[in-house]
C-alpha cells in the first residue's frame, strides 16, 4: 500500500468512527456539565470587560462594539487549547489598541487530544506511511466539530449576561455582538445587544421580503409585527421578546434558539 492509498484508507476507516465516538463522549459530558462549565466562561467574559472598562476610563479605548472569542490553531497543536478574547470598537479587528484575555477550552479539546492519541496508535498498523504531520493535519481538520461545543457553551452561558456586573460598566455602541469563531476568520454570534430605535412597519416590510441569512441573531424585541406574513424565514437565535406576533404566519420558519420571552403569539401559525 502506497502512502497516498494508506492515507485515504485511514481517512475513510479510522478517522470517522473514532471521531464519532469521541464526539458522543463530549456531547454527554457537555450536557451533564454545561451549568458548571458556564461559570469559567462567564469569568473570562467578566475579565475582558473589566480590562475594557479600565482602558476606556484611561481614554485608551472607544465604545465596545465586538467581543470575540477566537480559536487558535497554533494553540491546538501545542496542546494549550486557549481561545483569544478581544474587545474592540466598531473597527473590529482593525481596532489598533489591543484589549485581550484568554479562555481555556480544554474541557472540549481534551477529547480531540485523546482522539489524536488514538489516531497515532492506529497509524502504527500502516507501516510508517502515516506520520505525526498527517495526524496534525487530521486533528486541525476535525477541530471545527469540537469548537462547536464552545460556541454552544458561549450561547448558553450568556443567557446569564445580566448577572455579569462588569459588562454593564463598559461603554457600548448601540449595537454590540459577542462572537465565537476562528481567529480572523468566520465566527458565530452568541449574544447580540441592539438598542437602536426601530420602526415596526419598516421591520415588518423587511421581514416579509424573505431575505436569506439576514434575520438570524437580530434583536427584534418590543415590535408590533401582528399578522405579518413571515413564512419560511430564518429567525434562528433572534430575539422577539415583548413583540406582538398575534395572527402572524410563521409557517416553516426556522426558529432554532429564537427567544420569545413575553411574546404575543396567540393565533400565530
Amino acid at each position: 500500500m502506497g502512502r497516498e492509498e494508506a492515507l485515504q484508507h485511514f481517512w475513510e476507516n479510522e478517522v470517522p468512527k473514532r471521531t464519532i465516538a469521541r464526539l458522543h463522549a463530549l456531547d454527554a459530558y457537555y450536557q451533564a456539565e454545561k451549568e458548571r462549565l458556564a461559570q469559567p466562561f462567564l469569568r473570562s467574559f467578566a475579565e475582558i470587560c473589566k480590562k475594557m472598562a479600565v482602558m476606556q476610563k484611561q481614554g485608551e479605548k472607544g465604545k465596545m462594539a465586538y467581543l470575540t472569542y477566537s480559536m487558535l490553531r497554533t494553540e491546538l497543536l501545542s496542546g494549550s487549547n486557549h481561545y483569544l478574547l478581544e474587545a474592540t470598537d466598531s473597527r473590529w479587528f482593525f481596532d489598533p489598541v489591543e484589549c485581550q484575555a484568554v479562555y481555556d477550552a480544554s474541557w472540549a479539546f481534551r477529547f480531540l487530544d485523546e482522539l489524536a492519541a488514538e489516531w497515532t496508535e492506529a497509524a502504527r498498523a500502516y507501516a510508517g506511511q502515516i506520520g505525526p504531520a498527517e495526524i496534525e493535519r487530521i486533528k486541525l481538520a476535525q477541530a471545527e466539530k469540537f469548537h462547536q461545543y464552545v460556541v454552544s457553551l458561549g450561547r448558553y452561558a450568556l443567557q446569564q449576561i445580566d448577572s455579569v456586573e462588569a459588562f454593564w460598566q463598559v461603554e457600548m455602541e448601540d449595537e454590540l455582538e459577542v462572537r465565537v469563531g476562528e481567529y480572523l476568520d468566520q465566527s458565530e454570534i452568541v449574544y447580540c445587544r441592539d438598542v437602536r430605535p426601530k420602526d415596526s412597519q419598516q421591520i415588518r416590510v423587511w421581514l416579509e421580503e424573505g431575505l436569506e441569512q439576514e434575520y438570524g441573531y437580530k434583536v427584534l424585541a418590543g415590535l408590533d409585527l401582528a399578522k405579518g406574513q413571515f413564512a419560511g424565514i430564518d429567525l434562528r437565535y433572534a430575539d422577539l421578546g415583548n413583540s406582538r406576533l398575534s395572527g402572524a404566519n410563521l409557517r416553516e420558519s426556522v426558529l432554532v434558539g429564537t427567544r420569545c420571552v413575553r411574546t404575543e403569539l396567540n393565533e400565530a401559525d
